[in-house]
């Protein structure tokens, strides 16, 4: 009786130890499918967020020529007009100074210069202070390939 009670406790010790070692493999096998998991939703968070980049940058490029095309016509037709007004002003500037035609040209032509410089330079400044990129995709993507080089 005392040899089956010792039998059957080695028994049982052998089935223990065999569960255990069962379970270290179905651990080391869950660890390693929870890595390849994280990393397979990394990687696909990755190609969301370059995507979302490629669409924003898409909508804001259409949204600009949408907004550029009855701008540049209204500049050209304003251009024209102002042509033709500075012209008229050249010639009034002629007819009641009584002064050379040329001089009147002259006098429109360097009013008509310095407000132009003057708006380009305004231009230019406002132009420097907007960034056209879509900051938040950008910033989520640096972030991402932060963390990837890391690991």
């Amino acid at each position: 009786m005392a040899i089956q009670t010792e039998a059957a406790a080695r028994v049982g010790s052998e089935r223990a130890d065999q569960d255990r070692a069962g379970q270290a493999g179905a651990n080391g096998e869950s660890v390693t499918r929870l890595l390849s998991g994280i990393v397979e939703d990394a990687q696909a968070l990755m190609q969301q967020q370059l995507t979302l980049f490629q669409v924003e940058l898409k909508n804001d490029l259409r949204r600009t020529r949408n907004a550029a095309i009855p701008l540049m016509v209204g500049v050209l037709v304003c251009g024209l007009a102002v042509i033709i007004l500075c012209a008229m002003l050249a010639l009034l500037v002629d007819e009641v100074l009584v002064l050379p035609w040329w001089a009147g040209f002259a006098g429109v032509g360097g009013v008509l210069l310095a407000v132009g410089v003057a708006l380009v330079f305004w231009g230019k400044t406002r132009f420097d202070a907007f960034n056209p990129l879509p900051d938040q995709t950008v910033e989520g993507i640096k972030e991402n390939l932060q963390w990837k080089t890391k690991k």
